[in-house]
């Protein structure tokens, strides 16, 4: 069994023989939701950026030699056997783009590295700089957003201009992928540029998203919901699906069938899945519990087979730290409830402002849930207001909170 650890290209997985879980009916849901965009908001590693790949792969116009080869890969896939999917196979440009990278402590070099982004983004499309497809005006934008010298407000329309001109020269609106949305709005949130970073991400996603005649679909992820109000403005046909939704929740972690499916039969499979379901389950996702994939497929790849806190390794937690530690010391009896292994009682927020979270404890626990670090046991609305009994979901992230409490001791007794 080859696990393709720490690779997210779908094309690569598969050509590769990698492990790869299928969640090819994705495609077949996307085609079905009357939603013009779609954001889906999910916690780190839970296959975010594969599931972004594999829609490329399969929209993505290209020659005919191209399009056979990149059938091969779904050939043996669930999306193979839906009729309706094949009629939008290799039907539409694509542009797809990442911020997951994009973690700086100043704006200035925040800003550099939106510019480099988008400037990648437009150099996969140059050839549309060539012949008669831009008047003089379109083609400056184009190449200064191509040289690096873009000022930001001659960037915010550069993914408006992009679908436009894919759309003239295919004759098909345009599929756009972003990826990751809100890790600039992160490392902003943590650093003191919120302002101007939520700025330029306002801008840009509404330029290219609201009323956009030359989209076909976008579908944005990210770990968190950022308000609407605060960088959504006016995308009235926005639909998010979040951890607490439904919808689109099976193609996000694994179902206990898949991890099944990764393991030996017989008596040392069942162990090894009792010790995975006690360290990397318990997430909940629209009703559906889920296992945390990048942390089994590292166990399953790990020669000694011993838990340990594999998604906690792939991140540095300072967002966690920043609210629980640095803001949060009166949370504490609340820590100490969850680290015993009981639950607590909060109302939940679905969707808010980061820099709203320092001042709001209440907010600080919809932050955790949507994060990963914290699961709902049961849900209620109470005078429509959504209500749930919070608990950590499993002996990983319960080690992520023991370092952090321990951190929290230290600094309340004068210890750092």
């Amino acid at each position: 069994m080859r696990i393709g650890l720490g690779t997210s290209a779908f094309r690569k997985l598969r050509s590769q023989h990698s492990v790869y879980i299928d969640k090819s009916l994705l495609v077949r849901d996307l085609i079905h939701d009357g939603a013009e965009v779609l954001l889906l908001p999910r916690p780190r590693r839970f296959g975010k950026t594969t599931n972004l790949s594999m829609l490329r792969a399969f929209f993505e116009r290209g020659s005919d030699e191209d399009k056979a080869t990149r059938w091969g890969l779904f050939g043996d896939l669930e999306i193979a056997r839906c009729d309706e999917a094949r009629a939008h196979f290799g039907r539409y440009p694509v542009i797809a783009l990442s911020f997951k990278d994009i973690k700086t402590s100043r704006w200035k070099t925040c800003f550099a590295a939106l510019r480099e982004v988008l400037a990648e983004t437009l150099h996969e499309h140059r050839d549309l700089v060539q012949g008669e497809r831009l008047d003089d005006e379109d083609r400056a934008l184009f190449r200064r957003v191509l040289g690096r010298k873009a000022r930001p407000s001659e960037l915010w329309p550069a993914l408006r201009l992009l679908t436009r001109l894919l759309h003239q020269v295919h004759g098909q609106p345009v599929l756009l992928l972003l990826d990751e949305y809100d890790t600039p709005l992160h490392s902003a949130y943590l650093h003191g540029y919120y302002d101007e970073a939520l700025e330029f991400l306002r801008n840009l996603l509404s330029a290219g998203l609201k009323d956009n005649p030359h989209l076909w679909k976008g579908v944005l992820t990210g770990v968190l919901r950022v308000a609407r109000d605060s960088i959504f403005t006016g995308l009235n046909h926005l639909a998010v699906y979040g951890i607490l939704q439904p919808e689109f929740s099976a193609f996000f972690g694994f179902s206990e069938d898949e991890v099944r499916a990764l393991l030996p039969e017989g008596p040392v499979g069942e162990e090894q899945l009792a010790v995975i379901r006690s360290w990397y389950n318990g997430y909940n996702f629209g009703g559906r519990v889920v296992y945390n994939p990048w942390s089994v497929l590292s166990f399953v790849r790990s020669e000694d087979k011993r838990p340990r806190p594999f998604w906690a390794e792939t991140s540095s937690n300072d967002l966690v730290r920043e609210l629980l530690i640095d803001q949060g010391l009166g949370l504490s009896a609340d820590l100490e409830t969850l680290i015993a292994g009981g639950a607590i009682e909060r109302e939940l927020v679905d969707q808010f402002a980061l820099r709203e979270a320092r001042d709001r404890s209440d907010l600080v626990w919809s932050l955790l849930l949507h994060t990963g670090y914290l699961k709902p046991q049961r849900l209620w609305l109470q005078e429509r207001r959504l209500f749930g009994h919070l608990a950590i979901p499993n002996q990983e992230v319960l080690s992520i909170y023991e370092d952090l409490f321990r951190a929290w001791a230290e600094k309340a007794l004068g210890g750092g």
